[in-house]
């Protein structure tokens, strides 16, 4: 076979494939523009079948997808409500009142002391909160060895939960008899 025939031949298979390519490339276009301007989303309803243009499904899910989320924040923002109605509420009563407060005749400090001296070796592992122990105003002092419930009025211990005592306490705060 001689040049001028591979050349022509060459040129014609070339020829051949470029024609073929192109004729597949226009024929994927309009087999696409076809099938984006025939689909159109069919809405089955009691009444019988009605077909929706793809713009009218849009306009119906972005409407519900609104409506849904001002649902939403509606909740939530009755929800946060709510939620500060309680946090003022809780803040209420657990503030204590005035009278409360002139009646405490020991601080949480010497409360603390009271429950070091009545537990020897303890650590205290937080600062002695003001609670409601039976009925009356009491501290409640943790401790790593229990916890104690040390009346606010008369620095009794009313209850000791700690594993072991070291000098007990009188109903009046101080010091009962030991052998020091």
């Amino acid at each position: 076979m001689n040049q001028k025939t591979a050349l022509i031949l060459s040129a014609g298979i070339t020829s051949f494939m470029l024609m073929v390519g192109g004729g597949a490339a226009v024929m994927a276009n309009q087999v696409s523009a076809s099938l984006n301007s025939t689909v159109q989303p069919v809405v089955t309803y009691a009444n019988g079948v009605t077909t929706v243009s793809n713009g009218e499904m849009t306009s119906q899910r972005e409407a519900q997808y609104i409506q849904l989320v001002n649902q939403a924040n509606s909740q939530i923002k009755q929800a946060n409500a709510e939620i500060t109605l309680l946090k003022e509420q809780l803040k209420q009563a657990q503030a204590p009142t005035v009278s409360q407060t002139a009646a405490n005749t020991i601080t949480s400090l010497q409360a603390q002391t009271i429950a070091l001296n009545a537990v020897q070796g303890a650590i205290v592992l937080r600062i002695p909160d003001l609670v409601n122990f039976q009925g009356a105003p009491t501290y409640e002092v943790v401790l790593d060895k229990g916890t104690l419930y040390i009346d606010a009025k008369t620095g009794a211990i009313l209850q000791n939960g700690a594993a072991s005592t070291g000098t007990g306490q009188s109903q009046n705060g101080h010091e009962s008899g030991g052998d020091d």
